[in-house]
């Protein structure tokens, strides 16, 4: 089998948090342990809803903001200082581009619906063809999607049944030539 695609996730792949200093200031501010704003914004209902469509960023900020008792204000230096840590692993790009004729780069990604434009915004990443949104072990994502799971299960069964069926008919079929063949 030929490989034809390279196929990466964004957060923590295509864009790694190099600089946790602006999020540590706000968790010491907010009272929160090292590493619990990351897990309040990545880790709530309504962010687990935006990995699958069902919400916005300005929806998870929101959540956050009312969590943390901030004003407007504060929520907007709070969201801008949340990803000035983020930087593109340009070691990565750099390989991709290098491999772009030969492969077709996507992007995988469970990351929030309107990261789309974050994706076309950042200049290194227009190389990447696809960018596919996804996140296959949410239960309210399979619950929504079990219809095809279970079409999918369908056809498998239907193809494991007959195939077998098909083949022995072909290949009696052909020893009744064989055999008539013989006789003659």
């Amino acid at each position: 089998m030929q490989i034809k695609a390279l196929i990466f996730d964004f957060g923590g792949v295509l864009m790694r948090t190099v600089d946790q200093t602006p999020r540590r200031r706000w968790e010491i501010r907010c009272g929160l342990p090292k590493l619990g704003l990351a897990k309040l914004v990545f880790d709530n209902p309504v962010a687990r809803q935006a990995t699958i469509g069902d919400a916005q960023s300005s929806d998870i900020w929101n959540y956050v903001g009312l969590a943390l008792g901030l004003s407007n204000g504060e929520l907007t230096d709070l969201e801008s200082d949340f990803w000035k840590g983020d930087k593109i692993n340009s070691g990565l790009v750099d390989y991709v581009r290098t491999h772009s004729v030969a492969y077709r780069p996507c992007i995988l990604s469970n990351a929030w619906p309107d990261a789309r434009n974050l994706f076309d915004s950042i200049t290194d990443l227009k190389i990447f063809e696809e960018i596919m949104n996804f996140n296959w072990f949410d239960l309210l994502w399979l619950m929504k999607n079990l219809h095809w799971f279970i079409l999918m299960l369908a056809i498998g069964v239907i193809i494991l049944f007959f195939f077998p069926l098909l083949l022995g008919y072909d290949l009696k079929k052909k020893a009744d030539i064989s055999d008539k063949k013989i006789d003659e």
